[in-house]
């Protein structure tokens, strides 16, 4: 069965099907397919319990360190650094520290102008959409209207919206930039822009937070910009209620894809596998272009009828086409039992993002994700990203394939650049010495392609290369991401494959073969 749609580039009527949009589930770290080993006993089971590696050895040489695993001396310094800080006392205090820690700020907050919190408080949900870089219908995004009350504090309020400690208070802080003067009183209205949080399963995070006096004046709005940041302003942001559906907005690829797959009768779990397929090159938050589409060649169960109603089976070749390119895959088993998809040429294309984005032997992990003193301003702070120790001059690679979307000077982060990567996936590198030539916004890379070279500039200390991995504007850690091992066949392997590829081929050409062909607007 071969399944041919046209997407549209409208945005469906019905968007209730269509699950929220999640860039971590796009990058599994295991194969795409792994539900039968070589004898063909069923693995579904253990899938979850069982972790698969596999090491090409080319010659008898081990290949070169790509930065997206870490060596043993690595994993041993965190899990020592992990070790001293569970056993420490403060660490078994860390919770009740955290709490009055907040106390202490929330009470600071108050005596400031900055805002604080009730048990009293109204949370009211309305259809309102406001203009956000993040806002897509397939994010998931929602707004919260919460009535102030008497001895509501803003970092209460915020919490209970989702966000954690530290990211209540940036906020709190940012809005006491603006505000000096001006406590939150009773009758006040806090408007919460909400997204999925890419950490944590089920929860909603804020993304901006509004703030309007009893009369419905704007006083202060706090926005995360593009480098995971919080940024405050009075300049109000218009807001756009949405009627009904969103049907008049442009469709992202993800919207329209799921809609279309869904027209074809595919099941949730068969385009969750398509998608993974595309995810290393395919951009699926942005919008739709005319011309873009996509085509499936499915075989059948044997025992079907095989009309154009039977249920496909396995998927042997996936194409998409975005922007005028076209990516094609083809269904290939290995003879160790993995299935996955791969392009003409034996490439899986599953290449993600470096944990360790620094050429050398002689680079040390220096500082994780989390809680720390900052070594300059002898306060406690999140560190938002990880540092890679090494000497001047030391090449930094991009993390992954992108675009750069800043490059120069960025406050405490010295000379810093940040490259913007696929599906809501960004990657920042600071303090470095200087960048590598041609290092501009709008400028192309590739992953492993040096962007510029270890320094000590900004808030630093010593030569060292903080680095950040961002998803949705959100810094998450970058040693816990998934890093997917991409696979090339070769030799045998390779020749093996070319005979599939050609027999998928050579099967879409035979008759007969049933043809559904749909436009993703035909839905809903």
């Amino acid at each position: 069965a071969r399944i041919v749609a046209r997407l549209a580039m409208d945005q469906p009527k019905r968007t209730d099907l269509i699950p929220p949009f999640n860039p971590f589930k796009l990058y599994a770290h295991t194969p795409v397919d792994r539900s039968n080993d070589a004898g063909g006993r069923s693995i579904a089971g253990l899938k979850d319990a069982v972790s698969i590696n596999v090491l090409e050895l080319v010659g008898g040489i081990l290949p070169a360190d790509d930065g997206l695993e870490l060596n043993a001396k690595e994993v041993a310094d965190l899990v020592a650094r992990a070790d001293e800080e569970f056993r420490s006392p403060r660490g078994d205090q860390s919770a009740s520290a955290a709490t009055a820690s907040a106390g202490t700020a929330d009470a600071r907050s108050a005596t400031t102008g900055a805002v604080s919190e009730d048990p009293n408080t109204t949370v009211l949900i309305k259809t309102v959409f406001e203009s956000s870089d993040v806002t897509d219908t397939a994010s998931g995004q929602e707004v919260r209207i919460v009535k102030v009350a008497p001895g509501d504090r803003m970092t209460g309020i915020i919490r209970r919206a989702g966000a954690e400690d530290w990211q209540a208070r940036a906020i709190n802080e940012q809005i006491g930039k603006v505000l000096k003067k001006a406590a939150l009183q009773p009758g006040y209205e806090v408007r919460l822009t909400l997204v999925p949080s890419p950490t944590r399963a089920l929860a909603m995070e804020p993304v901006r937070v509004a703030l309007y006096d009893g009369g419905q004046r704007h006083l202060v709005t706090v926005t995360r910009d593009d480098g995971g940041d919080y940024v405050a302003t009075r300049k109000a942001k218009a807001a756009r209620i949405s009627v009904g559906s969103s049907s008049a907005r442009r469709a992202t690829l993800y919207t329209s894809f799921y809609n279309a797959a869904l027209s074809q009768r595919l099941t949730p779990e068969q385009i969750m596998k398509v998608l993974r397929v595309h995810a290393y090159d395919t951009d699926f938050s942005r919008g739709v272009r005319p011309g873009d589409g996509f085509e499936f060649f499915y075989d059948l169960d044997p025992s079907s009828k095989k009309t154009l109603d039977s249920a496909p089976r396995e998927l042997l070749m996936t194409a998409l086409t975005v922007g005028g390119e076209t990516r094609r895959f083809y269904r290939y088993r290995t003879p160790d039992g993995l299935v996955d998809y791969y392009d003409a040429d034996g490439n899986n294309s599953k290449r993600f993002l470096m944990r360790k984005p620094v050429k050398g032997g002689n680079v040390r992990f220096t500082s994780g994700f989390g809680f720390r003193t900052h070594p300059v301003l002898k306060r406690r702070k999140m560190h938002t990203g990880v540092d890679w120790a090494a000497r001047r001059g030391t090449p930094i690679m991009a993390a992954g394939n992108g675009t750069i979307a800043e490059a120069g000077r960025k406050g405490g982060y010295g000379n810093h650049i940040r490259i913007r990567h696929a599906n809501g996936y960004q990657t920042s590198y600071s303090h470095m010495r200087r960048f590598a030539k041609g290092m501009k916004p709008g400028v192309k890379v590739r992953q492993g392609q040096v962007i510029g070279y270890v320094g000590s500039t900004g808030l630093s200390t010593g030569p060292h290369l903080h680095y950040e991995v961002l998803v949705n504007n959100r810094q998450v850690n970058p040693m816990s991401i998934h890093v997917p091992r991409g696979r090339k066949l070769t030799g045998r392997l390779l020749a093996d494959f070319q005979k599939r590829r050609k027999l998928i081929d050579d099967l879409m050409r035979r008759e007969p073969v049933m043809t559904r062909v749909a436009e993703a607007g035909r839905r809903g």
